[in-house]
């Protein structure tokens, strides 16, 4: 049952118990060994153990194997700019806000890595692109609440 180990790995991370979320993922890598998934999962549960070592391992296996999961870009570039790599980590949001351009995480993540550069003004335009994205959050959210028919083209398209 290829899923099983997987969705249980979700439950066990969902509920903290990071130790039994690995050993889920494990398990389902044995199984299907080219799932990119998995390793994106690994990486997250292995940071948050602090086993940074091993989360930039899985990490880079999930994009060698799909370089379309910008988690586990966002996730190799938090553990760069922990480490000072801040060129990495640079890299590493490059791709990341590639697949998610509008990723407020993205920015506000590359704005902190530009600010430890000393790289001021990028990092107001980072935090400025921050406070769009969060403010459209907003008001599509509360367009939605006040009975507001909000319509996304992307959504009706089915993207």
């Amino acid at each position: 049952m290829p899923f099983l180990h997987y969705n249980l790995g979700l439950v066990y991370k969902r509920q903290r118990d990071f130790e039994k979320a690995k050993r889920e993922f494990l398990k389902d890598r044995d199984i299907e060994p080219d799932v990119a998934y998995d390793y994106d999962e690994l990486g997250t549960v292995s940071a948050a153990l602090g086993d940074d070592e091993a989360a930039e391992r899985y990490f880079r296996e999930a994009v060698r194997r799909d370089a379309r999961l910008g988690t586990s870009w966002y996730g190799l570039a938090k553990i760069h700019k922990q480490r000072k790599r801040y060129g990495e980590a640079l890299s590493a949001l490059e791709a990341a806000g590639k697949i998610d351009p509008e990723s407020a995480s993205v920015h506000y993540l590359r704005a902190q890595v530009l600010l430890a550069m000393g790289k001021k003004a990028e990092a107001g335009d980072e935090l400025a692109a921050v406070r769009k994205l969060q403010k459209e959050t907003t008001d599509k959210l509360e367009l939605a609440i006040s009975g507001g028919h909000y319509h996304d083209p992307q959504v009706a398209a089915g993207r």
